[in-house]
């Protein structure tokens, strides 16, 4: 059983999940871009979430959420289930679509760390060698809307949804935007493109050097979804919660994480033998699901 991760208010979040056995699930045609762009636009609506940057890789997705009300456990849940679903009748199969492994969920401790990591997530086709530009990828990208601050509007997938559904609306205007809790957005994102930009200048140079072109739209749109990679993926024991480029910062969420998991221990440990104390603030699970009493914020330091 992995260790508990503690779910805190109005955090930025960085997300990934992979498909089951590295295959193209998600390999960016029309449909299956849309139908991504869709679902995360759906499932964001639904919980509250907000959403900075999504990139959908043929094999794997990379989403960052600004979490305001502490739900981004369900929006994982409702993302994926959905995407699977849909995936899985647009490919004409039925086993899982992810991987068996659970989603990659990293805070992000600054703004510092909150501009490298959509600058990471921007740039992953262009450093994969597979368009030379961001804004050239075909798949599901969430950085044209956030540069621009104009939504990119998707359609409610027919492959899965019925056109009759009350539930799901026909459209949905997906934005993408910068926390207002970090001030004004326009340098933010101003620094965005221009480390976007010099990672795609680099990767041009360096492939010019070494002669070797992008892969491009065309082609990666021709491989197979079934495709899977030459060699398996290296399993990892490294699940990583935490991200602060700040030495300061990264000990501090360190010591507030081990200090979450050891009186959330306590707590479970009490609620077990019948004399139940309060858990820790950013307990999710058991709050929503069996209602143990949580401490509120500031009483967790």
């Amino acid at each position: 059983m992995p260790p508990p991760r503690p779910v805190y208010p109005n955090s930025a979040v960085f997300n990934t999940r992979s498909c089951t056995q590295g295959m193209h699930l998600l390999r960016p045609d029309e449909a299956m871009s849309n139908a991504v762009m869709y679902e995360a636009g759906y499932a964001a609506m639904k919980t509250g979430v907000d959403l900075i940057m999504l990139m959908q890789m043929p094999n794997h997705e990379h989403d960052i959420v600004e979490d305001p009300l502490g739900n981004v456990p369900a929006f994982n849940e409702n993302f994926h289930k959905l995407v699977a679903k849909v995936g899985n009748v647009m490919r004409d199969r039925t086993q899982n679509f992810f991987d068996s492994e659970p989603t990659c969920v990293v805070r992000l401790e600054t703004l510092e760390d909150l501009i490298r990591k959509v600058v990471y997530v921007a740039t992953n086709p262009v450093r994969a060698g597979l368009v030379e530009r961001a804004k050239e990828w075909p798949g599901a990208s969430g950085y044209a809307a956030l540069i621009t601050g104009k939504p990119v509007r998707a359609y409610r997938p027919k492959a899965f949804h019925s056109s009759r559904s009350k539930v799901m609306p026909e459209v949905i205007d997906v934005s993408f935007r910068i926390p207002e809790r970090f001030g004004d957005p326009a340098p933010i994102i101003e620094e965005i493109v221009r480390r976007v930009t010099r990672i795609e200048e680099n990767e041009i140079r360096e492939r010019r050097c070494r002669g070797i072109p992008v892969v491009g739209r065309y082609r990666v749109m021709r491989r197979s979804p079934f495709e899977k990679p030459a060699e398996p993926k290296k399993r990892s024991d490294i699940s990583p919660t935490i991200a602060a480029i700040d030495s300061q910062t990264r000990f501090e969420a360190i010591d507030r994480l081990r200090c979450f998991r050891r009186r959330y221990r306590a707590a479970r440990a009490a609620m077990r033998a019948g004399t139940p104390i309060p858990f820790p603030h950013g307990t999710y699970w058991l709050a929503r699901h069996v209602g143990v009493v949580v401490l509120p914020a500031q009483k967790t330091n």
